[in-house]
């Protein structure tokens, strides 16, 4: 059979062929070669034959089994259009017409096919361009960019070729990036891989409002490139076909590399010491070599950046280039680069511009050699001649810059060059040995052998840069969002992105975005039951390029991995796959790092090296492909494991994503409660979250699992989403406890009075003799005392407890521990200690640990008023361990209030530290009762410690939220406390005056004892 070979690869192709096998290069112009294999594949996308062995079809061009005949994809949609061309068609004929747009249209098409850009579709004057499928790169955007402004700059020498009846054309492009589904469109004998879905249609609309002559760009588009690119925003456009004006960029040309820096190096003072180094080398006129390796976003580039601050601050010169991803088929392109930088030339200059500067600048003896580094037309040589031209040019160029201060020679993306610019670097490593020239070379950890090979026969030096740790990601994300942020935030971040910076930044970035932050006096947080889902579109290509590079067993493997979930027993695996060939795949994805073997199970199992590569690969499944993949686990898991409580969260997880319907209800239902039980609340709220959503309306099992959801979010602080289902318990049915459920929510908001509102409205429905009425009036009663009604609160529990069965343990300790709660602020101490303890024993019991803990709290406020010191500390001890081990973060900070005061007279210091840490959690929680508590005490304790300022702060707090919820207790602590500070400044009027202001307040809430204490100080501050 007759062939054609690759020019670019050299490979063989079946003649006819669109697209090279091997490297997947357009063939526009193959060149005969010898017969191929005849061993064929047949392609998934286009059904076309293809000899065993090539990378990509050559039909459709598709990498091989990169993907599933259909998947969802992240691309960027280049849309080129000629203007000009219906005036044109007017006035030729149908041939003229097709000799003038066809070789115009074909160099268009040869441009963008340079960046490795799909030619999707040809539609007579236009063409679509897709960069990010079949194949995914890390800078597909950038790739469509730099594709729009080679072909506008390409523009007048095409029309000029084609003749004067072209030359009134031009071209418009629009581009733009977001989510696709990407195959095989078409029937069964004629299909085409095509894409769909709006991002496309939006770079057509793009392209039909952009003037001739220039390119608009989509936000997404724009936001992926705007470090890279230069844009003039051209405001809001209405599109034909969108509802919304759709914001818009006009491309104005590519960045010039710069010195400047937008943020601080976080965490890397180890690796900067090997740098500096270096720089001290090559001041000292000795040559070095260092390698900087790292996974991508490991913030090579960063590191190189402060490096060269170092160095230009030091007045060496610095000689920054980069190795392109589309690079392979460009000899020499760094240098290239390189060389147009150093002199201040563009690509665009008109030739003889180019030479002349290159005569002003260069030694004599270089001309003819950065000529033909540049593609300036040169005289023809051989191979080898042309080879040493190049090579001598450079070499002498960069003595020559070396003579007059220290070079440091930087290349980026070294894993990407191409063999002709590392034979160049590493004679230049060799010839500058005894010159300050330093060679400061980056890659990934594929490109680590070929640097280490070149640096052989030099002083070497090698940095390994390495993930961030929690410390330095907290300092990270804290730089991005300009304000300090919780260490648990900054956990959160290390943990999902593995300490990558340019992950962490895009995430922290994705979470400010989408508002879901809140600030705390220890930094913002994540707001409580917010779950981190979205994977940012710079995170997405990089991972989605990896994928791509994988073979199709491989990626299938994967998917399939990121279906049963982030940790993957081996034996549901292979149950699932049924494939011969998954050990060597499975090797393969742990081999490349998508996957890392886990030992410490039960049984072997994988799991995903990064949370955010599974979410890339099963965002990447259609819908239809995720459900009959999660039935098929379900189905294998429960044939293999049974559906035991130990599984049952793997059978509910997948049954609800298989859309199974009542079949996942009961699994839901008990995953639900098994975690609850367990306290793991984060999973119990999505398992009876799933339920509720599945389950009928008229469905008795609906009643349970509305209570038992809204209670999970409760200890969750998510209290809009109790709420939410505390609303619908009581519009479906008629129980006491969806009304005890929203008064606790309105509580732990602070709105007290829309509490006992809402109270007095279903009291008469639901009075405290009734089934189930108890928690109803033993809430309301928590308001009133919360209020400063302790005397009202009291009476109303003491009947609520008086018609309690005596069988009803959990609930009279419930009862119990609020009586005892409001005794104590009444100083009624005999009896609440008694009561506190009563619940304290009747609560004692697996089942009831989160009301055993609120006991054991109320009981150690009681011991505290009682003056029993370590009584106190016994049961707050006792209640912050169990309370910290379930995750009840709400009680764990009251049982922290709680040992500040039983510390704040005796250790004013150590009272500072438990408030500022309860403070803390009430923010994160939103919980405004214990905020406003907090607030005060802190101001309290730093006072007694003389911190007077930052005191008087914490007070002005106390007091505002304390009157904006009616935390009428509060507001007469912080009151006292101002008169303390008052008088601490010498200001004795004003201090005794506001003493007696907080006495009236104390009376008014009838704790005589406080208001006693309050004259008596007013008292002592007037002597």
């Amino acid at each position: 059979m007759s062939g054609w070979s690759c020019r670019e690869c050299g490979k063989g192709n079946g003649q006819g062929m669109a697209f090279c096998g091997f490297c997947g290069i357009r063939a526009v112009a193959l060149e005969p070669a010898t017969e191929t294999a005849a061993d064929p594949w047949s392609c998934r996308e286009c059904g076309g034959a293809n000899p065993e062995g090539t990378a990509y079809c050559g039909l459709c061009g598709a990498r091989w089994g990169a993907m599933r005949s259909d998947d969802l994809r992240m691309v960027t949609a280049l849309f080129a259009d000629i203007s000009g061309f219906t005036t044109l068609a007017d006035t030729l004929e149908v041939e003229e017409l097709h000799d003038i747009i066809n070789p115009l249209i074909a160099g268009l098409a040869q441009i963008a096919e340079r960046y490795e850009g799909f030619i999707s579709k040809y539609a007579g004057d236009a063409l679509l361009v897709l960069f990010g499928a079949p194949v995914a790169h890390e800078d597909d955007a950038q790739r469509a960019l730099l594709a729009a402004l080679e072909m506008h700059a390409a523009l007048p020498a095409l029309l000029a070729s084609i003749g004067p009846k072209a030359s009134h054309l031009a071209i418009h492009v629009g581009v733009n990036t977001g989510r696709v589904v990407a195959g095989r469109v078409g029937s069964e004998h004629s299909a085409d891989y095509s894409v769909l879905g709006d991002s496309v249609i939006l770079a057509q609309r793009l392209e039909s409002v952009c003037p001739s002559g220039q390119t608009y760009v989509g936000a997404t588009t724009y936001e992926l490139c705007a470090e890279e690119f230069d844009f003039e925003p051209v405001g809001e456009l209405q599109l034909k076909g969108k509802l919304k004006p759709v914001e818009g960029f006009r491309l104005i040309g590519r960045r010039r590399p710069g010195t400047s820096v937008e943020r601080r190096l976080v965490g890397r003072t180890a690796e900067m010491a090997v740098l500096e180094g270096v720089l001290d080398d090559a001041a000292d006129a000795r040559s070095v070599v260092v390698t900087v390796c790292g996974e991508p976003g490991n913030g090579k580039s960063r590191l190189l950046a402060e490096t060269r601050l170092h160095a230009t601050g030091r007045g060496m010169r610095w000689l920054p280039a980069r190795c392109l991803s589309y690079g392979a088929t460009l000899p020499y392109w760094p240098f290239a680069d390189l060389l147009r930088q150093a002199l201040g030339l563009h690509i665009e200059d008109r030739p003889e511009v180019t030479v002349t500067r290159l005569t002003e600048v260069l030694p004599d003896g270089t001309l003819v050699g950065a000529q033909r580094l540049l593609g300036l037309p040169v005289p023809e040589a051989g191979p080898e001649q042309a080879r040493r031209e190049v090579h001598d040019a450079l070499a002498r160029w960069l003595a020559v810059l070396a003579e007059s201060s220290p070079v440091v020679l930087s290349i980026e993306d070294t894993h990407w060059a191409d063999r002709a610019t590392m034979d160049v670097l590493g004679e230049l490593v060799r010839t500058m040995r005894d010159r300050p020239v330093a060679f400061v070379l980056s890659s990934r950890p594929e490109g680590a052998p070929a640097l280490e090979a070149l640096a052989a026969d030099a002083e070497a030096r090698h940095v390994e840069v390495q993930p961030l740790d929690t410390a330095a990601v907290v300092e990270l994300a804290a730089d991005v969002l300009g304000e300090p942020v919780t260490v648990g935030l900054g956990s959160v971040i290390g943990e999902r992105t593995l300490g990558n910076p340019l992950f962490v930044e895009e995430l922290t970035r994705s979470l400010a975005e989408t508002d879901v932050l809140v600030p705390t006096t220890a930094g913002l947080d994540l707001r409580p039951g917010f779950d981190l889902e979205s994977v940012p579109a710079t995170v997405e290509r990089v991972f989605a390029a990896r994928v791509d590079r994988l073979p199709p067993g491989a990626v299938e493997l994967l998917q399939l991995c990121s279906v049963i979930g982030r940790t993957t027993r081996l034996s549901l695996l292979q149950a699932v796959a049924a494939d011969p060939d998954l050990p060597s795949a499975l090797n393969l994805l742990v081999a490349e790092g998508f996957l890392d073997s886990v030992i410490d199970t039960d049984e072997p199992a994988v799991t995903f090296h990064h949370a955010l590569l599974h979410d890339v690969a099963y965002g990447r499944l259609l819908r239809k492909h995720r459900r009959a993949l999660h039935r098929q686990v379900a189905d294998m898991g429960r044939a293999l494991y049974g559906d035991s409580d130990l599984t049952v969260d793997l059978l509910a997880r997948h049954l609800y994503l298989a859309e199974a319907g009542e079949e996942a209800v009961d699994p839901l239902l008990r995953a639900g409660r098994r975690a609850a039980g367990l306290f793991a609340n984060d999973a119990a709220a999505l398992h009876l979250e799933r339920a509720v959503e599945v389950l009928d309306a008229h469905d008795p099992r609906l009643r349970e699992a509305l209570r038992e959801l809204a209670e999970v979010q409760m200890l969750r602080g998510a209290y809009d989403d109790a709420m939410t289902r505390y609303d619908q318990l009581t519009r479906q049915v008629d129980d006491p406890r969806g009304w005890e459920g929203k008064l606790s929510v309105l509580r732990a908001r602070g709105q007290y009075d829309e509490a006992l509102r809402v109270f007095a409205t279903v009291a008469r429905h639901f009075p405290p003799s009734a089934p189930l009425s108890a928690g109803l009036w033993r809430e309301a009663a928590h308001a009133l005392a919360l209020s400063g009604r302790f005397s009202d609160a009291v009476s109303m529990l003491r009947t609520t407890l008086r018609l309690l069965p005596a069988t009803e343990r959990t609930l009279r300790g419930q009862v119990l521990t609020q009586l005892a709660y409001a005794e104590g602020q009444l100083r009624m101490l005999q009896s609440a200690t008694q009561h506190a303890d009563e619940a304290v024993e009747l609560l004692d019991e697996p089942t009831s640990l989160t009301h055993l803990v609120r006991a054991l709290r109320v009981a150690g406020g009681a011991y505290i008023y009682a003056g029993d010191r370590v009584a106190a500390r016994l049961r707050l001890e006792r209640a912050v361990a169990a309370a910290d081990r379930v995750g009840l973060l709400e009680e764990s900070a009251g049982c922290l209030l709680n040992l500040g005061m039983n510390d704040l007279e005796h250790d004013p210091r150590a009272a500072v530290e438990s408030f500022r840490a309860a403070l803390a959690a009430f923010e994160r929680l939103a919980r405004p009762a214990g905020q406003v508590q907090a607030y005060a005490n802190l101001a309290d304790a730093l006072t007694r410690a003389g911190e007077l300022e930052e005191a008087d702060a914490l007070v002005t707090k106390a007091l505002t939220l304390a009157d904006a919820i009616g935390h009428r207790l509060t507001s007469a602590d912080a009151t006292l406390t101002r008169a303390r500070i008052l008088s601490a400044r010498g200001r004795t009027d004003d201090a005794v005056a506001t003493a007696q202001r907080a006495a009236a307040m104390f009376t008014q809430l009838d704790d005589l004892d406080e208001a006693a204490a309050c004259l008596d100080f007013a008292a002592r501050a007037a002597s």
